[in-house]
């Protein structure tokens, strides 16, 4: 018997996992300014502000209310608040209609809903960004008039 009447095999400390194969999730608070370089494994949401270069493993999510300058790298960026900067994902940037970037986006896939506001340039890499420039260049307006000159 230990304390309070539990036998040994009762008591055992309980540490949060993420379930299904998931990657743990790091807040950092509304109330939070940072500034640094922050890098690391797992999914990242923030809530406040945030100043410096940033090298996530993982999923990035930028909250409604968060400020962020500096430049940052994620497999997946989510935002919904403000950026001032340039964004790298391997796989996606999305951004929400309250999002505001000023800066560089460079990723292989890209949606933008209606509202948020993009104060930069997008770059798109990678075998699916490139074969949807080419057949888009094949048949640009001028091809297309001329295709259809050459029918009459």
């Amino acid at each position: 018997m230990s304390l309070f009447g539990k036998s040994k095999d009762e008591v055992e400390a309980v540490t949060p996992k993420a379930s299904g194969g998931q990657k743990e999730a790091t807040y950092f608070g509304k109330k939070l300014k940072i500034k640094g370089n922050v890098s690391g494994g797992g999914d990242l949401i923030i809530l406040g502000e945030l100043e410096g270069e940033f090298d996530i493993n993982g999923k990035l999510q930028v909250a409604e209310q968060a400020n962020i300058t500096g430049n940052v790298k994620a497999d997946h960026i989510t935002v919904k608040g403000n950026i001032h900067g340039t964004l790298s994902a391997v796989e996606k940037i999305h951004l929400d209609p309250m999002a505001k970037v000023k800066g560089h986006l460079n990723c292989q896939r890209i949606s933008v809903m209606e509202g948020a506001l993009i104060d930069g340039e997008i770059k798109m890499s990678g075998q699916s960004a490139q074969t949807s420039y080419s057949s888009v260049s094949d048949k640009s307006p001028q091809s297309k008039s001329d295709e259809t000159s050459e029918k009459k």
